[in-house]
């Protein structure tokens, strides 16, 4: 329009009328490049939906993307950008580009939108890794008929899916314990040892008022009930170390997911055998800086809970495991069972789980990692994953008890 303008103006100034005719033109064209950039978008409206918001590693999921032009304009040549997290894997058939604006990726597609129309297509997702993921936003992007601008117009619309994490068979060589977890009492003949205190948790619907704790309730403004220990085990606590080097930048993904992949395929089992469970760990969920835990309960839904912990479990705390396993063992009963998974034998964590099981505490200790038990110090039990190689291609898992 500048130059249009210019142009206007030396045509009159030299008193030409066909002078002005090229200036005329370029201030139209610029005027109506100035409008569609800022309306053309502002009645097209995107959607974005998967269609299933859970699933596991090696499903295939399916999701659409559509578009809706609610105005008398056509738009010939609309670009759709998606931001997209690559280790959920990417759509097939599609343009991936790497944002200019950050280190993402984006899934692009291509559009051309007459008047009032809808345009819906489908897209597949090949699963591939454990994760809690976020798609989105949209940003669109069209360009007008010369080529002189490009509208833009970003939207909050995306959708959120997880993918739980890996699960295969677990084999155990033989043992005396029918368990990796130990020995403990069936479920019906389990009760409570009112002498044993352990503390306190919100009060809930149907709790006894016997098992009020008004002292804690005076202190804390809401009703707590009173925890006591269990005469038999029937707790277990999951204790999960992240840490797969030395530094907390250094991470090993393969042996990280191996060891994710241990946890998440003994819940089942945990689950069967009708323990309490929880589980801790000095990893981080997203968005949240101190480390992570699920407390002890059962059911479907806590352990449905439990496999989302795992899932969205990353790396990054700074809390050594030793200490995420020492508050764990004050956490739970004395006759609890805490089970503790590694891939690396570390010097402060293997101390600890020594100190613990020298104090009568039932600790196993389940190593995924590469090296031998046998560099491990004398006193020490558990259990060591026999198998090798990348933890995607694990049909099952073997583990052969040890004792140091």
């Amino acid at each position: 329009m500048q130059v249009g303008g210019i142009l206007v103006f030396i045509g009159i100034a030299a008193g030409s009328t066909f002078g002005t005719i090229p200036g005329l033109v370029l201030l139209v064209m610029g005027f109506f490049s100035m409008q569609w950039e800022r309306n053309i978008l502002h009645r097209v409206y995107p959607d974005f939906s998967i269609d299933k918001k859970r699933a596991f590693p090696g499903d295939e999921v399916g999701g659409y993307v559509s578009l809706v032009n609610f105005q008398p304009f056509p738009i010939p040549r609309l670009r759709l950008f998606i931001d997209w997290p690559p280790n959920l894997g990417f759509p097939r058939g599609k343009e991936i580009v790497l944002s200019p604006e950050s280190t993402s990726y984006q899934i692009a597609q291509a559009f051309g939108l007459r008047w009032f129309e809808k345009v819906k297509r489908r897209f597949f997702i090949s699963c591939k890794m454990r994760g809690d993921y976020s798609l989105g936003p949209v940003e669109m992007k069209a360009g007008d008929f010369f080529g002189f601008s490009e509208a833009q117009k970003k939207s909050n619309q995306g959708d959120r899916f997880m993918v739980y994490p890996r699960q295969v068979p677990v084999n155990l060589l033989k043992t005396t314990s029918r368990s990796p977890f130990g020995d403990r009492s069936e479920v019906s003949w389990i009760f409570e040892d009112p002498v044993l205190f352990r503390g306190t948790r919100d009060y809930r619907a149907g709790d006894p008022y016997s098992r009020i704790e008004w002292k804690a309730t005076a202190r804390t403004g809401q009703l707590q009930t009173r925890l006591v220990d269990a005469s038999f085990a029937n707790e277990i606590g999951l204790v999960v170390n992240v840490s797969t080097k030395p530094y907390i930048w250094q991470i090993d993904r393969d042996l990280l997911e191996k060891n994710l992949m241990v946890v998440a395929s003994l819940l089942p089992l945990i689950y069967k055998e009708k323990y309490l469970f929880g589980i801790y760990s000095n990893g981080r969920i997203a968005g949240i800086n101190s480390t992570a835990g699920i407390n002890v309960g059962s059911g479907p839904d806590h352990y449905r809970q439990c496999l989302e912990f795992i899932s969205r479990l990353i790396p990054g705390s700074r809390t050594d495991c030793a200490e995420v396993l020492a508050t764990t063992s004050r956490r739970l009963g004395e006759k609890a069972h805490i089970a503790v998974f590694s891939g690396v034998l570390s010097e402060n964590l293997i101390k600890e789980i020594k100190r613990l099981q020298n104090s009568g505490r039932k600790v196993t200790f389940i190593y995924s990692g590469e090296e031998t038990a046998e560099k491990l110090p004398g006193g020490i039990k558990g259990y060591q994953v026999l198998e090798r190689g990348p933890w995607d291609e694990l049909e099952n898992i073997t583990l052969n008890p040890f004792y140091r």
